[in-house]
């Protein structure tokens, strides 16, 4: 990324009883920043050992590989896919949230998800966001890719839980503004409204220009079962300030035994009928 730096900063909330959360930065061979968010729900060993088995599939499939940032990323969710469903039908674990994101050395980031974390990124005082949100229960299993290119004062904020719960889009935007205080904003937030999640939030510096398109990748395959393909929107009438016709998402990442997802072209953010994220 050229005359910007990447900053990434990981906290959490206070965890309820019998939950576990887990925030995790990392710097990849490459120098890549890196970030592991998880919210496990089990006994705290087990949990401890999800974490564990996590960042050590993190460390040799995204950190030590060499290659593609979005190649290995891919690799990366296939393995651990494979972990969290032995964990779950072991019954090791009850439920799992996570969100893995790599900034490569070209200032793209690609971030997925599984269960209900999600990802945001604020630009020029507008949130929106750029994960995919599915209606119902949960996957816990990555399935979507998000990928686009960060420009200048950019913000993205990660989190193990919907944060639209406990702050409006304008709200979290505002909270963006504070530049370093801000996880700990958004923690002490989250927490007077009893709410819980691991966060993530990070931050580009250096010299605003003007944002490079990311090409779609081809379709190939289908979304897999109970995938619906929904776009994101965002708060404000105009969605034009967040670039987002330079973002794309790729459906990917399926679970052991289930087809290969397809991929597809994330469109422009587009508001729902109430003027709110989806």
């Amino acid at each position: 990324m050229h005359c910007m730096d990447v900053t990434v900063q990981v906290g959490s909330t206070k965890a309820m009883k019998g939950v576990s959360l887990v925030a995790l930065s990392f710097v990849s061979a490459q120098k890549e920043q890196v970030c592991l968010l998880l919210e496990v729900d089990a006994a705290p060993s087990e949990a401890k050992t999800t974490e564990k088995e996590c960042a050590m599939i993190i460390e040799h499939a995204l950190l030590e590989t060499e290659g593609d940032a979005a190649e290995r990323l891919d690799g990366t969710l296939k393995e651990l896919n494979g972990l969290l469903k032995g964990l779950i039908l072991s019954k090791a674990i009850d439920s799992v949230h996570a969100i893995v994101a790599i900034v490569d050395s070209n200032g793209t980031l690609h971030t997925s998800h599984a269960g209900c974390a999600e990802a945001y990124i604020i630009r020029g005082g507008t949130a929106g966001q750029i994960t995919e949100y599915t209606r119902g229960k949960p996957l816990p299993a990555f399935v979507h890719i998000a990928s686009g290119t960060l420009e200048a004062r950019d913000i993205v904020i990660f989190s193990t839980q919907r944060l639209l719960r406990a702050v409006t889009p304008a709200q979290l935007a505002q909270m963006a503004q504070r530049g370093e205080q801000l996880l700990d904003e958004l923690i002490n937030t989250l927490e007077s409204e009893k709410e819980h999640a691991a966060l993530g939030a990070l931050h580009v510096s250096g010299p605003q220009h003007r944002p490079h398109a990311v090409r779609a990748h081809a379709a190939r395959g289908h979304p897999g079962p109970g995938q619906r393909r929904r776009h994101p929107s965002s708060a404000a009438a105009d969605p034009s300030p967040l670039g987002q016709r330079e973002w794309q998402r790729r459906e990917r990442a399926a679970p052991p035994g289930r087809q290969r997802p397809g991929r597809r072209r994330l469109s422009r953010l587009q508001p729902d009928r109430r003027g709110q994220l989806r």
